[in-house]
């Protein structure tokens, strides 16, 4: 999306915050907290927390290395010193969460990844707890014009009453 931006292909973009924008305005929008996906009979499932040393070794699905969730979930089990068995990786989230019924395995992704009547359990992570931040995105080299203005006005009226439902 940043290369979309930057060859004003697009005016604006949400998306989570980008490494590589340091020509790149962004606007955080909320906090997603990354969870743990697991069966319900998995030894961790009846847990209140997890901390990410806890995954050391064990048997995970995660999504590809290309995805920025990926780096995120990356970068918070290398600052716990945990180095999971990384046993299969997907690019869907769908397939993910069909692989942790499949497999036992678990996975990390948003806690809005879960849907109703899923047999999956989630539990929080700590130590770190790994979050994404999703936002508006512009591109610096311009000005923003009324209607970008009042769109992300919008989204961010929109993000806010989310949070507090």
């Amino acid at each position: 999306m940043t290369r979309a931006l930057r060859a004003n292909e697009m005016d604006l973009a949400i998306a989570y915050q980008p490494t590589d924008a340091h020509d790149m305005v962004f606007e955080p929008l909320c906090d997603e907290e990354l969870v743990l996906f697991l069966p319900g009979d998995h030894a961790l499932a009846r847990r209140k927390r997890v901390r990410m040393i806890e995954l050391h070794g064990r048997d995970m699905v995660m999504l590809s290395p290309r995805y920025k969730t990926r780096q995120i979930i990356d970068d918070a089990l290398d600052s716990a010193g945990t180095v999971p068995n990384v046993i299969i990786e997907s690019g869907t989230i769908p397939s993910l969460l069909n692989l942790v019924r499949e497999t036992g395995a678990p996975t990390i992704l948003s806690r809005y990844a879960l849907t109703p009547g899923s047999p999956l359990r989630t539990v929080p992570l700590e130590s770190p707890r790994p979050t994404r931040t999703t936002g508006l995105i512009y591109s610096s080299r311009r000005a923003r014009t009324p209607l970008e203005t009042a769109f992300g006005a919008l989204l961010r009226k929109v993000a806010v009453s989310d949070i507090a439902a």
